[in-house]
């Protein structure tokens, strides 16, 4: 069962491959692979959010859903990191903030429309644009 969580996270990899994705456009491109914008998404969304509370009462499903999370804030901080280093995001990016917040919304996003509660593409991508742009060089 732990393997399904880890699959529909590399269902995502269908949609964007993270290691060839640099900068402010790469992290945009990661991050709209990562939200449920399609149907296909939303399943997966849904897969997602059946572990949590799965993984409250499971050290082996736990496991398994932070080494994802570590994953993913992995990679969105090395986004971030060359983001900065392009110039298009300010060093504060850096600090770990950006990372955390963009992984709340993203699993705040997921829940939201794994439970039944819809919100449109572009809505979703409205959230994201607020959060990155508080760190956009401008």
């Amino acid at each position: 069962m732990r393997y399904a969580l880890m699959y529909s996270h590399r269902e995502i990899y269908k949609f964007v491959d993270p290691g060839s994705l640099k900068g402010l456009e790469g992290l945009y491109a990661f991050m709209r692979a990562c939200l449920p914008l399609d149907e296909r998404r939303v399943f997966l969304a849904q897969v997602e959010a059946s572990y949590f509370g799965l993984a409250v009462g499971d050290g082996g499903i736990g496991r398994v859903v932070v080494k994802e999370f570590e994953a993913f804030n992995s990679i969105v901080a090395d986004l971030i990191e060359s983001a900065v280093e392009e110039g298009t995001l300010i060093p504060a990016a850096k600090d770990g903030d950006l990372v955390s917040t963009l992984r709340l919304v993203m699993d705040g996003i997921s829940f939201r429309v794994a439970v039944g509660r819809r919100l449109s593409p572009e809505a979703q991508l409205k959230m994201l644009d607020r959060v990155v742009d508080e760190y956009r060089r401008e």
